[in-house]
């Protein structure tokens, strides 16, 4: 089966903004704006993380196209892609399997597919995405930004899914990788080959691997300790020639090789922040660095939709994955 392509042309700082330490992009609690969200492992309010772990729940009932055994191996890597940066502290553990397909507010990370509808039964649309990642937030207050509630909910109505990268169906472990990065606070990266670059294909395995924007993403979200003070961090403000601030340029940091390592877009004020960047006395130069202000971009795999439950307490924010169909 093939399925028609979806463009969104959109301003890419409206679906993604850079925090105030991103290199890649981080999500934040106002759009463009505000504290990055994040889970908190170490002093958390929510059951849903323990021990320093973020649990998680799989639906036993699976996806139609495939046995659950497979489902479940191809998530657990999803989750352990993630965890194994050697510079992150961010780490998941897998909890009981469960029978709800319910996105409400519910102190679980429940992960399910919808194969008979294309709404969830409270109401969340799918129609024409692979999935959308539902996160719960604070929204105001001490814990401003900390991660209360998650869930994760694959189209199988109108898309095949595979664990093999076959042309005709979504790859589980491709898309759940992504996703994963959403639910632990990670927008949309602009440096293309990122896991969290928003554009790919169907049947693709791409992005099963981080690449290094993906890594210090993380590591930069869940340092471990002396992670920062390791690591170089470039920051700047962007103007045009009359002297204007350019609110979303596209920064991009290049290697001596000349090869793209990390990115950031830059805030209303041309101000920009590149951190995590691998310690090395050449590149530290400006003049090894390009900017691109690149405004827009055509985004054929991810949107974010903000929903507040509560105008003091919570957000609850909403991924959808768009994929250009392989020819």
């Amino acid at each position: 089966m093939k399925y028609p392509v979806r463009l969104v042309l959109i301003l890419f700082i409206l679906i993604s903004s850079a925090a105030n330490i991103a290199s890649y992009v981080r999500t934040t609690v106002s759009l463009g704006i505000g504290a990055s969200i994040q889970w908190n492992l170490n002093n958390p309010d929510t059951r849903i993380v323990s021990n320093g772990r973020i649990t998680y729940n799989i639906n036993s009932a699976g996806s139609d196209n495939l046995p659950f055994s497979d489902v479940e191996n191809a998530i657990m890597a999803s989750f352990q892609t993630w965890e194994d940066v050697p510079t992150s502290s961010v780490a998941f553990a897998r909890g009981p399997n469960t029978s709800s397909t319910s996105t409400a507010y519910d102190g679980q990370l429940q992960i399910f597919w919808i194969e008979d509808s294309t709404s969830t039964i409270d109401g969340l649309n799918l129609a024409g995405v692979l999935a959308i990642s539902r996160l719960t937030n604070y929204t105001s207050g001490l814990r401003t930004g900390e991660i209360l509630d998650a869930s994760l909910i694959f189209n199988g109505k109108e898309f095949n899914w595979s664990v093999n990268g076959a042309t005709n169906s979504a790859d589980i472990q491709d898309i759940a990788t992504h996703e994963i990065g959403h639910i632990i606070g990670l927008g949309h990266s602009p440096i293309g080959g990122a896991t969290m670059f928003p554009r790919s294909l169907i049947g693709s395995k791409l992005v099963r691997s981080l690449a290094e924007d993906d890594r210090i993403a993380v590591s930069a979200a869940y340092p471990v300790s002396g992670f920062l003070n390791s690591t170089g961090t470039l920051r700047g403000r962007v103007r045009d020639n009359t002297g204007r601030n350019i609110f979303g340029a596209h920064i991009v940091a290049l290697n001596t090789d000349g090869i793209a390592v990390s990115g950031a877009l830059s805030f209303d004020d041309g101000t920009y922040t590149v951190q995590g960047l691998p310690p090395d006395p050449i590149r530290s130069m400006p003049s090894r660095w390009i900017l691109y202000p690149a405004l827009t971009v055509q985004n054929t795999m991810c949107r974010v939709i903000s929903r507040r439950f509560s105008p003091i307490f919570r957000r609850v924010r909403i991924v959808r994955f768009f994929f250009r169909p392989a020819a």
